[in-house]
């Protein structure tokens, strides 16, 4: 019976931070266990007793966040830590006189996030030389990540990437079932196209052509509310599935090749996210797509057999092929033109991986691209960033919204 008012903004790649609780302002990312207490300040005396009982819990939890807001009687504690408070502890604090609720947020991540201060590398350039100096593939540097990371053992890292591997697959086989609808302006057309293209292409449908129509697939299946892997985000989605399935069907991948080539395009993620939002409502869809055929253009390298370097100049190039690219969802909805870019950097990134295994050198190297997309982003216009140009400001764009909201555009 009791209503509580709750803000959250997404983040991208299915992050979902809260920012405010009952007008408190608070910052919750699921990556803790969190504790909420709330506390009647008008009880004064029991509220100091609580709030000296919550400091001396507090001082066990290793690596906890404390955060406590007061708006008018009410005052909101959040201690959110990598251990979950005690059975113990929580029954103490039910006692106090001064607190009226406590609720316990699990984590929703499947790593909770600690303080982790051996991590191998942090960077594009700090990745690069870890390689070099150890002498190993981007693989085996990401399983070194997620080790430090997570703290799981090798085999749990292979594991938890054979289930996305196997989610992946997963997407694209709903999304061509043919068995799926979605409100919007545009209609599912994957399984007609993949059947098109194999009526047409006497020799078989090429890599890029059955990539192409995976990540449309993938885009379909996650319109219907199907589960997707955000890599890094869902609007973003069928690029890196698309070319990782598709490729690793043309050169005959068994499962431990195409989990590697995962894994590969996850470090190159992992070694651009520091102080990034893979959102393109914060540097526009570079930051979606663009990244998205970054990593899958690493991934591409490492299952065509290609070496570090040539991973990481294919992933530069890709990225630099889509520096300033906008975010411009007409009506709002992750269709169009999301639908084609993912497409687009399905080609780009295979492209990318072909000539850099070739030997093509795009100067520029992978943490300089990174920098170059996150300034650009920075200086890209709030309506480049959102509903208020690009498409949406056209002629049709307008048009379709119009009609969209008056219900005569949903399919």
């Amino acid at each position: 019976g009791e209503h509580v008012l709750v803000r959250g903004v997404s983040k991208g790649g299915g992050v979902i931070e809260l920012i405010s609780i009952n007008e408190h302002p608070v910052s919750i990312a699921g990556d803790k266990h969190t504790t909420l207490l709330f506390v009647d300040q008008t009880r004064e005396t029991s509220s100091k007793q609580t709030i000296s009982a919550v400091k001396e819990i507090c001082g066990k939890a290793q690596d906890h966040r404390y955060q406590e807001s007061s708006l008018g009687e009410e005052k909101l504690i959040v201690i959110a830590s990598k251990e979950p408070v005690s059975e113990k502890d929580l029954q103490r604090l039910e006692e106090q006189n001064a607190i009226t609720k406590v609720c316990v947020l699990p984590p929703v991540f499947p790593v909770v996030v600690g303080t982790q201060t051996d991590l191998p590398f942090t960077d594009a350039d700090e990745l690069s030389a870890y390689c070099s100096a150890k002498g190993v593939s981007l693989f085996e540097a990401a399983v070194a990540y997620e080790q430090a990371v997570s703290g799981w053992s090798r085999e749990n890292v292979l594991r938890f990437a054979k289930d996305i591997l196997s989610a992946m697959r997963r997407s694209i086989r709903e999304g061509l079932s043919g068995e799926h609808t979605f409100q919007g302006i545009v209609r599912p057309m994957a399984p007609s196209l993949l059947q098109s293209a194999n009526a047409r292409q006497k020799n078989g449908v090429s890599a890029v052509l059955q990539a192409s129509i995976y990540a449309l697939a993938i885009m379909e299946y996650s319109n219907f509310s199907g589960v997707v892997v955000c890599a890094p985000t869902a609007g973003a989605s069928g690029v890196l599935a698309g070319t990782l399935v598709a490729l690793g069907e043309a050169e005959d991948a068994d499962d431990d090749r195409l989990i590697e080539s995962l894994l590969s395009a996850g470090v190159i993620g992992a070694a651009i996210s520091a102080k990034n939002d893979f959102c393109g409502g914060v540097y526009g869809c570079q930051a979606e797509v663009g990244c998205a055929s970054c990593m899958a253009a690493a991934a591409a390298v490492h299952m065509m057999g290609g070496t570090v370097k040539q991973a990481m100049d294919a992933a530069s190039m890709a990225l630099q092929n889509m520096l300033g690219l906008i975010c411009d969802p007409v009506c709002g909805l992750v269709q169009v033109p999301c639908f084609s870019r993912n497409i687009t950097g399905v080609s780009n990134a295979i492209t990318c991986a072909q000539m850099c295994m070739l030997g093509y050198d795009p100067v520029i190297s992978l943490q300089s691209a990174f920098e170059a997309m996150k300034a650009s982003g920075e200086a890209l216009p709030a309506a480049l960033k959102g509903c208020g140009g690009g498409l949406c400001a056209t002629a049709c764009g307008k048009k379709l919204m119009e009609a969209y909201y008056d219900g005569a555009a949903t399919l």
